[in-house]
């Protein structure tokens, strides 16, 4: 069985946003958000379904797991630690996208810049949607090039 720390997924996520709220919180509370996100990041059916056995451990801060479709130990890691954080960074973008208010209307000196709020919400959803669709293509990509049934093709 392979496995991965959950703190070579958190740099992957940290290294994908630029909100720099999460550092900025004391470090016991950055990890107890960014392990919710990464349970949530698991947690759908469509991810779970890769493996044959799949385990988070808080207490150790590892995943381990196996694939259903087995490459190599390296690649394998590498892969979930790449799910992990994609699932993350949609974890984080989901109440982002939600908030009723996204930002205060800004104001600068003498000059008022109004910036519209519905064009900053289709970017986010934008975002949203163009990250959880690049999750899901790595996930089924994944898949195609591991499926069984076309080795002897």
């Amino acid at each position: 069985m392979a496995s991965v720390n959950y703190d070579r997924i958190f740099s992957y996520f940290l290294g994908s946003v630029s909100d720099y709220t999460i550092p900025a919180l004391e470090e016991e509370d950055a990890e107890a958000i960014m392990t919710e996100w990464l349970h949530k990041a698991f947690a759908d059916p469509y991810k779970r379904r890769l493996f044959s056995s799949f385990t988070m451990d808080d207490d150790t801060q590892m995943i381990t797991f196996e694939f259903r479709n087995k490459i190599d130990d390296e690649g394998d890691e590498e892969f979930v630690a790449l799910i992990g954080s994609k699932g993350m960074v949609i974890e984080w973008l989901n109440p982002q996208v939600k908030k009723k208010t996204l930002l205060s209307q800004m104001f600068s000196g003498k000059e008022i810049k109004w910036y519209s709020q519905a064009q900053q919400l289709g970017e986010l959803q934008s975002l949203y949607d163009n990250t959880y669709n690049e999750l899901r293509k790595i996930i089924r990509d994944r898949a195609y090039i591991s499926n069984d049934y076309l080795e002897g093709r």
